[in-house]
């Protein structure tokens, strides 16, 4: 068999990799749908070993496997998916192939196609608490939230003391707002595990929704002792600032840390635009907004936002454009319409005054050259 011809080359790959990333085990600890944290890779001795038994048994779909799982430790994307394919062409049998691929599908944000390949790798083994974790945080992402929590209830009935599997429960019910069960799960995960700031992120989320504002400042505040740098809690603790009453130069403050802690964070991006365009900066609106809405383009009210500083700049073409978004995703937010139509008149208006001022100036000019033109015959 080939895999037992090649087993050496792999067994020095392995050890290398061993070596610098823990055996290549995963541990989703405190991660982010969909980006899952993974361990570090081997670096470049791995690499050329991995590389090395590839090219010695090129049909060998481990060593495509093996050199897959190395790359997708590295974040290459692109390579990984390449050569798990590769490896799945070469042997449609192997769940690991399957679940290697669910794993960069989902740090892609692809969560449909990771599902399907993760349901490939079935049956998942009742004592393999990633694959039912990765499984149960797809349907989540999907919210397919009953089939989540069926998930995070077999990884808890193998290991009941398994925090991730009470902190995603808890994520399940916050998204739910079942305030009751995401609390007992979530106090549950924090006594497994007290420096999971994840938990403390989503106590914090979920005490905003009910606006209890000093609840959801001590957790936010609890969180960030662990992790000072977590853009969530960050965000969460400006939002806490700015639903009180006098607090919004504290709230800006926080959503601009957590800008500069990820600068994906959106949402602190929108509230930061909005400041600026109640302040009348229109450059800095365009500075927070529009970098926002690549991220997510339904943020209705920042088109309108950047529509009006359009207008305000006399660009009354581009301001239309930014306030027709705008009005699909709000349509009924009226200073957007009346603004629309009043900037849309006015360029009616201009135009017809552009296009009179033509006429007559062609006018003027026939009649200056039949002048000319009556002078010559004389």
């Amino acid at each position: 068999m080939v895999y037992e011809q090649n087993i050496s080359v792999f067994c020095c790959a392995f050890i290398v990799i061993g070596l610098g990333t823990g055996c290549s085990r995963y541990n989703p600890k405190n991660d982010r749908i969909p980006d899952l944290p993974t361990p570090t890779g081997a670096g470049r001795t791995a690499q050329a070993m991995l590389e090395m038994a590839l090219k010695e048994y090129p049909q060998d779909p481990w060593a495509y496997f093996q050199l897959a799982q190395y790359y997708y430790e590295q974040r290459s994307q692109g390579l990984a998916l390449s050569l798990v394919d590769k490896a799945i062409a070469r042997d449609s049998t192997q769940q690991d192939f399957f679940f290697l691929k669910a794993r960069i599908l989902a740090r892609g944000g692809e969560e449909k196609e990771a599902l399907e390949n993760l349901n490939k790798a079935l049956p998942i083994a009742e004592t393999q608490a990633e694959k039912l974790l990765l499984a149960g945080k797809l349907h989540f992402t999907l919210k397919s939230y009953d089939e989540a929590i069926k998930l995070f209830n077999r990884l808890l009935k193998n290991d009941s003391l398994e925090a991730r599997g009470y902190f995603w429960k808890g994520k399940v019910e916050v998204a739910r707002r079942d305030s009751a069960l995401a609390l007992a799960n979530l106090r549950r995960a924090l006594q497994l595990q007290p420096r999971m700031a994840e938990a403390y992120h989503s106590l914090s989320e979920l005490y905003l929704d009910f606006e209890m504002l000093g609840a959801a400042m001590r957790e936010a505040e609890r969180g960030l002792k662990i992790s000072p740098a977590h853009a969530g809690l960050l965000f969460h603790k400006a939002e806490a600032f700015r639903l009180r009453v006098y607090f919004d130069d504290s709230a800006q403050v926080y959503y601009r840390k957590a800008l500069e802690a990820d600068a994906r964070q959106y949402q602190a991006a929108f509230q930061l635009g909005r400041y600026a365009f109640e302040k009348g900066d229109c450059p800095a609106v365009q500075q927070y907004l529009e970098p926002a809405l690549r991220i997510a383009p339904d943020l209705g009210r920042a088109y309108y936002y950047l529509g009006v500083c359009a207008w305000r700049k006399g660009q009354g073409a581009k301001a239309l454009q930014w306030l027709e978004k705008n009005m699909r995703l709000e349509p009924n937010f009226l200073p957007s319409r009346e603004l629309y139509w009043q900037i849309k008149t006015q360029l009616q208006q201009e135009a017809q005054l552009a296009r009179e001022d033509s006429l007559r100036r062609l006018y003027y000019q026939e009649l200056e050259r039949q002048r000319k033109t009556s002078q010559a015959n004389q």
